[in-house]
C-alpha cells in the first residue's frame, strides 16, 4: 500500500470516528451509511376552527394560512374567573403577582375543535366511540386518514366459529401486515377531557341536591303562610328536580377506558395491529419524539412501520377552563381579544401564547416495504434527535438546543454525504415557536440554533410557523404532519400577523405564503420539562419533479410500480380481482364474500304438554284480549337472531345458534349485557340479579333462556268449556317460534344475521357475547315472551342459543307447541332496555 493509500485511509477511519462519536452524544441513529432512511409514505391532520375536526379541506387550509383561531363564549371566560387565579405578570421591570378576577383578564382566544365524528364519519360504532376521550377519538380517525393517503386498506376478516361455520368478523390491516405494524400515541393530556367532564357531571349533580336539601329544609320551616316566599321556595325546588333529573347524573361504567391514555391500544385493536405499541408524553414535543422512536423499531427490526397519531383537546368545554387557567397564572397565556395583536410568532411584540387543540398522523416504513406496494414515498427521514436538556419545567436552554441541532444536522452531513450551507436555500425549518414572552422563548432558542448551525445560510432557510394559525395544539404534533405536506406540495405557510421585526433576532426569511424550493425539511419540537426533539427530512420527488395540488394529494399519483401494487393488493385480498373503496372515510379492499357454512336449520326440543283435561263448561268470554300469543320455537329463534343481527351487525341468515357468542361473535361482556336485555325487552322477561351470562355461552342457550321464563300468566285464552260447541282451534306456535324470537334478539344485539345462529352456538366462545351483553340479550327475551325477572338466575347456566329457548319454554310452559298446532306469527321484539338498567351478577 502506498504512502498516499495509507493517509486516505487513516483519513476515512478518523473522520468516521468523529462521525460515530457525534451520532453516540447526541443520540442520533447510528444506523451505518449503507443503511436506507426509514421513509414517510402518508399523514393526516385533524384541526381547530371548523364544523369537523377531519375536515377533507384540513391540508389545504393549514398549508394556505387559514386563521383557525376564534373567541372563546362568554361562558366559558366565566369559568375561568371562577378559578380565582393568580397570574405571573413578567415585564421588562421584573415580576409580579396579580389576581384575576374579572372577564377582561381571561384568556379570550383560542383554536376551539368542531365535531370529531368517529362514529358518523368514520363508521365506528357509537357506543364504542362514547367509551373513549376525546384524544382517543381523534387518535383513531387521524390514523385511518392516514392509513387511507398511505395506500393501505383494510381488508374484511372472517372467522371460524366453534361449529366450522364462518363468520365475518372486523375490518383489518391485511394479514401480512398485523404483526410487523406498530403504533406510537403521542398526547400531553390524554384522557383529561372525559376525567374533567365526569368530575363537572358529578360536581354539578352534588351541587344541585346540596341546594335542594337546604330549600327543602327551608321551606318546611317557613310552612305555607309566607306568601311569596312560599312560592318562590316551590318554584326554586320545582327547578332543581327537573335539573337532576334532566340531568340524570349516574357514574360512568365506561370511566377507567375513557380517562386512560389508550389512544395507541384502541387504534391497534381497530385496525387489527399486532406489532410494538406504546404512549408517550414528551409534552409539546410529543410528536417529533415519536419520529425517533418509531426509526428506532424499525432499525431495529422490531417491526417494518409505525403509524404515529397524536391528539390533544385541551380547549375542549369541559378542559379549557382547567388548561387556560394553567397557562394563565403561569404567565404564559396572551389575554388579547383582537387575534393581530396576540398572535405574533417571531414578532417584536410576541408575549403570550394561545391555546389549540389537533390530531396528526403519519406513516412511518421502511424502504424496503414502501417497495413491496410499489409506492413511492413522500419523503425519507434523515435524522432524528431526542433527548432532555435537564433544564428548567418551562424554559428553554438555548445552547443545548443550538448543540443538538449542530449534532443532527453533522450526522446526517456524515451519513448522506451533503452540505448543510449547500441545502439551506432548499430547506424549510417548520418551528416550534409559540409567541411566548420574548426573552427566553421559543423564537430566540431557534434562531439562535439556526445562525450558529448554518452560519450565513440561515438566511436562506425559509421559516414556517402554525401555532399563528391553530394555536398551541400541545402534544399533537401537526407541524411535523404539515411539514411532510409541505415537502410533498412545495406550498409553506405563511408566519401569521408578522408586522414588527425584532432586533434580537435579526432580518428572518419568514414564509409570505406559497410556493417554495424546498427538498428538505427541518423540525424542532420542545415541550414542558426540557423536552427537546429534532428531526430532518428528504422530500423524494417524481421522476419528472412536478408536485401535486392539495386536491391532487393521496397515495394514487405516487404510485411507481403499479405492478407491484397490484401484486400485493392481490395477495392482501386474498384473490385475484381486489377492488379498493373507500367507505366511512376509510380505504378498504371490496368485500367479496366467501362460502360462509350457514349453519343449519336446527329445531330445540320442547317439552309435550300433558293431555288436556276435558274442557269445562262454557263460560262467558272475556272482556280483555290476551297480552301475548304463543311463540313456537321458529318465532323465539327468529326475534332473537334478530336483536343479535342489530347487537353485532351480521346478518340473521349467518347466525347459527350453535354459534359461541363471544369466540364466534365476538359479543364481549357489555355487548352480551346490552343483548340480554334486548331479549327480556322483547319478551317482557323480568330482570333476574342473579343472572350469570357465562350460562348463556351459545345462541341457542339464549333461546332456551326465552323458553324458560315467558311466564304462563301470559298465555292465550283459555278454550271453551265443553258443553258448548267447540270454536276453532286458535292458532298455536309452531316447534321454531321460540327459537326464530330468540334468535332474532340475539341477532339484533350481535349483529350476526339469524339464520348464520346456530342454537349449540355459544354465546360468548362463539358469538363473542360478553357477561353484560348477556344481560341485556336475556333481558330481551324476556321482554319478548313476557318473563318475570329472577332475581337467582344465573346466566352462566345458559351457555348456548339453545339453552335460552329452553329458558322461554321453561318460564313460558304455555307455549310449549302441541304437536298439530299450526304455524304462528313471530312476534317482533320492542327496542332493548339500556345496559345500565338490567345489572347482572357476573
Amino acid at each position: 500500500m502506498s504512502t498516499g493509500d495509507r493517509e486516505q485511509k487513516l483519513r476515512q477511519l478518523f473522520e468516521d470516528f468523529l462521525r460515530k462519536g457525534s451520532e453516540l452524544l447526541g443520540g442520533v441513529s447510528t444506523a451505518p451509511a449503507s443503511a436506507k432512511p426509514v421513509v414517510v409514505t402518508g399523514a393526516a391532520l385533524g384541526l381547530p376552527g371548523g364544523d369537523q375536526v377531519f375536515d377533507p379541506e384540513n391540508v389545504d387550509k393549514i398549508l394556505h394560512g387559514k386563521q383557525l383561531i376564534d373567541v372563546i363564549p362568554v361562558g366559558l371566560r366565566q369559568r375561568i374567573v371562577d378559578k380565582k387565579i393568580t397570574r405571573l405578570v413578567k415585564a421588562d421591570s421584573g415580576a409580579r403577582f396579580e389576581s384575576i378576577d374579572s372577564a377582561a383578564d381571561v384568556i379570550k382566544l383560542a383554536g376551539q375543535g368542531g365535531t370529531i365524528g368517529l362514529d358518523s364519519e368514520f363508521g365506528v360504532d357509537p357506543d364504542r366511540a362514547r367509551a373513549m376521550d376525546s384524544t382517543t377519538q381523534m387518535a383513531i380517525a387521524v390514523g385511518l386518514e392516514a392509513l387511507r393517503d398511505a395506500g393501505i386498506p383494510l381488508v374484511l376478516r372472517y372467522k371460524t366459529t366453534t361449529k366450522g361455520t364462518k363468520l365475518p368478523d372486523r375490518w383489518s390491516l391485511p394479514e401480512s401486515m398485523r404483526d410487523d405494524t406498530g403504533i406510537i400515541f403521542g398526547s400531553a393530556f390524554p384522557g383529561y377531557d372525559a376525567f374533567a367532564e365526569q368530575l363537572e357531571a358529578y360536581s354539578l349533580d352534588q351541587a344541585r341536591r346540596r341546594e335542594l336539601n337546604d330549600i327543602e329544609a327551608l321551606r318546611a320551616r317557613v310552612g305555607d303562610n309566607a306568601g311569596l316566599a312560599t312560592t318562590e321556595l316551590d318554584r326554586r325546588i320545582h327547578e332543581l328536580r327537573a335539573e337532576i333529573e334532566r340531568a340524570h347524573y349516574g357514574f360512568d361504567r365506561r370511566f377507567v377506558f375513557r380517562v386512560l391514555a389508550m389512544g395507541h391500544s384502541q387504534f391497534a385493536e381497530h385496525i387489527g395491529a399486532r406489532g410494538p405499541n406504546t404512549q408517550i408524553n414528551s409534552a409539546c414535543a410529543s410528536g417529533t419524539q415519536a419520529v425517533s422512536l418509531a426509526e428506532d423499531w424499525i432499525r431495529a427490526g422490531r417491526c417494518r412501520r409505525v403509524i404515529i397519531v397524536t391528539a390533544d383537546n385541551a380547549t375542549s368545554e369541559h378542559l379549557i377552563e382547567w388548561i387556560g387557567s394553567g397557562f394563565l397564572a403561569s404567565g404564559a397565556a396572551a389575554t388579547d381579544e383582537v387575534l393581530e395583536e396576540a398572535a405574533l410568532p417571531f414578532d417584536r411584540r410576541r408575549h403570550g401564547l394561545i391555546l389549540g387543540m389537533g390530531a396528526s398522523a403519519m406513516v412511518v416504513e421502511s424502504r424496503s416495504a414502501a417497495a413491496e406496494r410499489g409506492i413511492r414515498p413522500i419523503c425519507e427521514v434523515l435524522g432524528v434527535i431526542t433527548a432532555n436538556s435537564a433544564f428548567h419545567g418551562s424554559r428553554l436552554d438555548i445552547d443545548h438546543i443550538a448543540g443538538l441541532m449542530e449534532r443532527l444536522v453533522a450526522g446526517v452531513e456524515a451519513r448522506e454525504g451533503i452540505d448543510r450551507k449547500a441545502i439551506a436555500a432548499n430547506t424549510v425549518f417548520v418551528s416550534h415557536e409559540t409567541y411566548t414572552p420574548a426573552r427566553g422563548g421559543s423564537a430566540q432558542a431557534e434562531i439562535n440554533a439556526l445562525r450558529r448551525v448554518f452560519g450565513d445560510a440561515a438566511d436562506d432557510i425559509v421559516i414556517a410557523n402554525t401555532k399563528g394559525l391553530t394555536g398551541h395544539a400541545m402534544g399533537a404534533g401537526i407541524e411535523d404532519a404539515v411539514a411532510v405536506k409541505i415537502l410533498e406540495t412545495g406550498l409553506v405557510p405563511p408566519v401569521a400577523n408578522i408586522k414588527e421585526i425584532d432586533p434580537d433576532l435579526g432580518e428572518l426569511n419568514l414564509s409570505k405564503g406559497g410556493v417554495y424550493p424546498v427538498h428538505y425539511a427541518l423540525r424542532l419540537g420542545a415541550g414542558f420539562g426540557s423536552q427537546i426533539s429534532l428531526s430532518l427530512s428528504r422530500w423524494v420527488p417524481s421522476a419528472d419533479g412536478r408536485r401535486p395540488t392539495t386536491d391532487q394529494l393521496g397515495y394514487e399519483y405516487r404510485l411507481t410500480d403499479r405492478d407491484a401494487f397490484e401484486t400485493w393488493l392481490k395477495r392482501s385480498a386474498g384473490h385475484d380481482s381486489p377492488v379498493l373503496e373507500v367507505e366511512s372515510r376509510t380505504l378498504r379492499v371490496v368485500d367479496r364474500g366467501m362460502a360462509v357454512k350457514k349453519a343449519p336449520k336446527r329445531q330445540v326440543a320442547a317439552p309435550v304438554p300433558a293431555p288436556a283435561a276435558p274442557a269445562p263448561a262454557p263460560a262467558p268470554a272475556p272482556s280483555s284480549t290476551p297480552t301475548f300469543v304463543p311463540m313456537s320455537d321458529d318465532a323465539i329463534t327468529a326475534t332473537v337472531l334478530s336483536i343479535v343481527a342489530e347487537q353485532t351487525g351480521y346478518p340473521s341468515d349467518m347466525l347459527d345458534p350453535d354459534l359461541d357468542l363471544e369466540a364466534d361473535l365476538g359479543i364481549d361482556t357489555v355487548k352480551q349485557a346490552e343483548t340480554f336485555a334486548a331479549v327480556r325487552e322483547a319478551y317482557d322477561i323480568p330482570r333476574d340479579d342473579n343472572l350469570q351470562l357465562r350460562e348463556f355461552p351459545t345462541l341457542k342457550h339464549v333461546i332456551g333462556f326465552v323458553k324458560d321464563r315467558l311466564p304462563a300468566s301470559a298465555s292465550a285464552p283459555a278454550p271453551a268449556p265443553a258443553s258448548a260447541p267447540a270454536p276453532a282451534a286458535a292458532a298455536g306456535p309452531t316447534d321454531d317460534a321460540i327459537a326464530q324470537t330468540v334468535l332474532s334478539i340475539v341477532a339484533e344485539q350481535t349483529g350476526y344475521p339469524p339464520d348464520m345462529l346456530d342454537l349449540e352456538l355459544d354465546l360468548e366462545a362463539d358469538l363473542g357475547i360478553d357477561t353484560v351483553k348477556q344481560a341485556e340479550t336475556f333481558a330481551a327475551v324476556r321482554e319478548s315472551f313476557d318473563i318475570p325477572r329472577q332475581e337467582d338466575l344465573r346466566l352462566s347456566d345458559f351457555p348456548t342459543l339453545a339453552s335460552v329457548v329452553q329458558f322461554v319454554y321453561t318460564n313460558r310452559p304455555d307455549l310449549v307447541p302441541s304437536a298439530s298446532s299450526p304455524p304462528a306469527a313471530v312476534v317482533a321484539p320492542v327496542a332493548a332496555a339500556p345496559a345500565a338498567s338490567d345489572p347482572v351478577r357476573e
